[in-house]
């Protein structure tokens, strides 16, 4: 039984000589499809992983929002704050970033409380505008925070939890990748700059 060759994509290397040159040119085309493909699956560094989902993802004209507030003490006990949150991007006008206001909305001897902040330029160096309503006594009067450990409108938090930080001014690590829904995610620990932080850290997952 006779067999005719129709076409061979590997006749280029029939021959001894060809074989010897076509196949340390073969195996450099794996290797480089091999180290492309390590490349791509590669994990973002905690840097990329921050400039995309904190500092490149746009935040929009403005925004509204409903923030719950979870607190819980090692014995389990929680606390628990709904606030209303309205946000707009000022786009540097009078040389204001962003304004904000909060409303609180639980729990009820709170509610009705408002927060409103206007923030400036990174550049002026200047701080925040800041003042609270209080329903009870139907007043308005400017905040000025000396401290950033103070009581947030009598709450847990602090006034640092609810400022705005720069994430490139911190130090970050990816400490893990954890699965949840069918997605990834990236558990980044972010470590405060600056003298007397508040907090030793703080852990996101993006």
């Amino acid at each position: 039984m006779n067999f005719r060759l129709i076409s061979n994509p590997w006749s280029s290397f029939n021959s001894p000589r060809r074989l010897s040159t076509g196949i340390p040119m073969l195996l450099a085309m794996l290797a480089s499809s091999l180290v492309f493909s390590v490349q791509a699956v590669a994990a973002p560094s905690a840097e990329e992983i921050i400039q995309r989902c904190d500092i490149e993802t746009p935040l929009g004209h403005d925004q509204r929002s409903r923030m719950t507030v979870i607190l819980r003490d090692p014995e389990g006990n929680e606390k628990r704050r709904v606030y209303r949150r309205y946000w707009i991007d000022n786009e540097g006008k009078e040389d204001i970033l962003d304004k904000m206001v909060l409303f609180t909305e639980f729990p009820l001897d709170a509610k009705g409380t408002a927060f409103m902040r206007w923030n400036y330029l990174p550049q002026l160096h200047r701080s925040a505008e800041q003042w609270l309503y209080l329903p009870s006594l139907k007043t308005i009067r400017r905040v000025s925070v000396r401290d950033p450990g103070d009581s947030f409108l009598g709450s847990e938090m602090t006034y640092y939890d609810i400022d705005t930080h720069l994430p490139q001014d911190d130090k970050h690590r990816v400490l893990r990748e954890e699965q949840a829904d069918g997605k990834t995610y990236y558990v980044v620990e972010t470590i405060p700059s600056g003298e007397n932080p508040l907090y030793s850290k703080k852990v996101s997952w993006f």
